[in-house]
């Protein structure tokens, strides 16, 4: 296999290292230790390197969307059923796993959740699931309103071989619990919060085996990676020389294969916000804590000076990425990589980027994705935001819901509760922007003279990712009934297995 020259440490991945620290320090909130994954038994890049596993899992999502397709969401449709006074909020069979569960709602919560998982009952506070501070249920694993903007989360996955059953004692407005069936969880909780303590500290923690330098000039395009054999990227980091350029665009080809599975712009690559416009309002999160909710996106994004880029790339015969420069002037450019040389499995899908950039158009939902066909799984989603509204603070744009159709199915497996519900946030994003290791709103913008509302939400997939056997229909609304107009710019990650018909 075609190997990478191993430079070591060079001044660059010093930087990067040093610039964790500078980080934390620059948040809006205090406190928190630094979290290495050293400090675990569990190898942040052995977890990593299985990430683009496909398998026969079939995603389902029970939530209290409205349905007969109006914007009761959460005042109707709080359970499916109730049992000796308590309330049922999702059952099935299995095998399969619970992965995800976000709730907002009026009043403080309370009450306990009891789970029933084949036939054994396990019944906990609704705070000590939530807040993040308890063994197992640590943060950001899970968070409160207060970490995740209006809503409460949790990615602590529960298994089950013939059947759950999940009972509260007290109600949610708004709900949903996500999961699949046809295999019990694949990552371990221990897994999971490790990986997500990772971020922003894995990929600069890991010393990098290449070190290259590019002057692309006007017009002209570079390879910044090109290998040929067998293997796994792990991760890109980038530097430039001058402020983060624009028109430039970025491209991924596998195994000799002449069209891009990636390519998109540079600042929608890495996650990174616009700056804001003259006359804009630039928000700022209006949370006091001792929990830092500024950490960063697990894949994407920027500390201090560097950018990364660490979804897993496997391939199987060459592996090249191309950058384009459209400006009008030349750019440098330094980038680190990290290489598996390792043996691909055949369930091992290649990452593909579908570029999304539309005007809304009234009484039809935003698609984020269609394929016709093809085994895969959704691991990605940041969507940027324009739209004209009423009032400060009246983002109506965002009550539309996240429905999502699989293996050619006419009924949805997934269907959400907002689209705020959908990053994990409640109310608009009720404390302002925040950005986590699984979800985010990274920047938000308001124009009081125009009354022009623009912000950046992103959600990063785990094993909550929504994997399809014979394609997917992905639909986003946007508003009560696709009546509130917004444009959106932004990008949909995925997996799919080589050699599937798109």
């Amino acid at each position: 296999m075609g190997k990478m020259k191993n430079s070591g440490r060079s001044p660059l991945f010093l930087i990067a290292s040093l610039l964790i620290f500078l980080f934390v320090s620059s948040c809006n909130l205090k406190n928190e230790p630094v979290i290495t994954p050293t400090e675990s038994d569990t190898d942040v890049i052995e977890i990593l390197k299985n990430y683009p596993f496909v398998g026969d899992l079939y995603p389902f999502q029970f939530s209290s969307y409205d349905r007969k397709g109006g914007n009761m969401d959460g005042f109707v449709y709080t359970y499916i059923g109730k049992e000796e006074g308590d309330y049922i909020l999702a059952q099935g069979e299995g095998p399969g796993c619970i992965t995800r569960f976000w709730f907002t709602t009026v009043i403080p919560p309370g009450g306990n959740l009891l789970f029933d998982l084949d036939g054994k009952n396990i019944e906990y506070p609704v705070d000590y699931l939530f807040s993040g501070v308890y063994p197992d249920f640590e943060f950001p694993l899970v968070g409160d309103s207060s970490a995740s903007s209006g809503g409460w989360y949790s990615y602590h996955n529960f298994s089950f071989d013939s059947n759950f059953k999940i009972v509260t004692t007290h109600l949610f407005s708004y709900y949903q619990i996500q999961g699949f069936r046809g295999g019990k969880c694949y990552l371990k909780n221990s897994e999971l919060l490790v990986l997500l303590q990772s971020a922003g500290i894995y990929p600069f923690s890991k010393s990098p085996e290449n070190f290259n330098n590019f002057s692309i000039p006007s017009g002209e395009s570079r390879n910044i990676l090109n290998v040929g054999g067998e293997g796994e990227l792990l991760y890109l980091l980038a530097k430039f020389s001058t402020s983060f350029p624009s028109k430039i665009t970025v491209e991924i080809y596998y195994d000799g294969l002449t069209v891009p599975s990636v390519k998109l712009p540079l600042d929608l690559f890495f996650g990174m916000a616009p700056a804001p416009e003259s006359g804009e309002k630039v928000y700022k999160s209006s949370v006091v804590s001792n929990r830092v909710s500024c950490k960063n996106p697990l894949f994407w994004g920027k500390k201090g000076e560097i950018y990364y880029f660490s979804y897993p790339l496997p391939f199987h015969r060459n592996l090249k990425i191309l950058i384009s420069n459209g400006s009008s002037t030349s750019f440098n450019i330094s980038t680190f990589s990290y290489l598996l040389e390792t043996t691909i499995p055949t369930t091992y899908g290649y990452l593909y980027a579908n570029k999304i950039s539309r005007a809304s158009i009234n009484s039809r939902s935003f698609n984020l994705l269609t394929l016709k066909k093809g085994r895969g799984k959704v691991v990605g989603v940041n969507l940027n935001y324009r739209s004209y509204i009423p009032s400060e603070g009246l983002e109506l744009f965002l009550e539309g819901d996240d429905i999502v159709y699989l293996n050619g199915n006419s009924s949805s497996s997934i269907h959400g509760t907002g689209t705020e519900d959908f990053f994990n946030g409640g109310w608009y994003f009720k404390y302002g922007p925040f950005t986590l290791p699984t979800h985010g709103e990274y920047y938000h913008y308001y124009n009081p003279q125009t009354h022009l509302d623009r912000l950046g939400a992103y959600r990063i997939y785990l094993d909550d990712a929504y994997f399809f056997q014979n394609g997917i229909k992905f639909l986003l609304e946007h508003g009560p009934q696709n009546d509130f107009p917004a444009d959106i710019r932004g990008v949909v990650y995925y997996y799919l297995l080589p050699g599937e018909n798109q």
